[in-house]
């Protein structure tokens, strides 16, 4: 599925991953396309505990992909800054693999758009309605978290990094 990271220095918490997932509004899906290209695509998501969840019409290229195969990954980038000087880039980010399970019952579904509704729609009076009406048109998927590796610049390019966004 995945190789460690190499640069145990740069290496995130698991903790820290999740902070990073659940500070975050959109990723970047890895799937499987047409005639064997891979298909990325940015999402909103809400990570709810093991599960990451995304919605969408259930027509599309997006729609069909995830169909594909249940295999996949999916990439937050939580800071990029580059550091000229040190001809680098202060970065922070977090990949996810697993297995995308579309959600069937009605329980599951709901619970997956209230959770994406506080996170995108937090203190809407008619989320709920919202929620209700969309059921017939909206389809939604979990990425099952079965592994999750975070990674971040060394610290002498952090350091670098937070002088020069200090300065602006």
């Amino acid at each position: 599925m995945r190789q460690d990271i190499v640069r145990n220095k740069q290496v995130l918490s698991i903790e820290e991953c999740k902070a990073i997932l659940d500070r975050n509004i959109h990723g970047v899906i890895g799937l499987n396309g047409d005639d064997g290209y891979i298909y990325t695509v940015p999402v909103s998501f809400v990570r709810h505990g093991d599960k990451i969840f995304f919605h969408g019409r259930p027509k599309g290229y997006k729609s069909e992909s995830f169909k594909r195969s249940s295999k996949t990954s999916f990439c937050v980038v939580d800071q990029s800054f580059v550091v000229p000087s040190l001809r680098a880039n202060d970065f922070r980010s977090v990949i996810v693999w697993g297995h995308l399970k579309k959600i069937e019952t009605e329980e599951e579904k709901v619970k997956a758009l209230r959770a994406l509704a506080e996170k995108f729609c937090f203190g809407i009076p008619d989320n709920e309605d919202e929620i209700q009406s969309s059921m017939q048109y909206v389809e939604v998927y979990a990425l099952v978290i079965e592994c999750m590796t975070g990674k971040q610049a060394l610290e002498e390019v952090r350091l670098a990094g937070q002088k020069l966004r200090e300065k602006k």
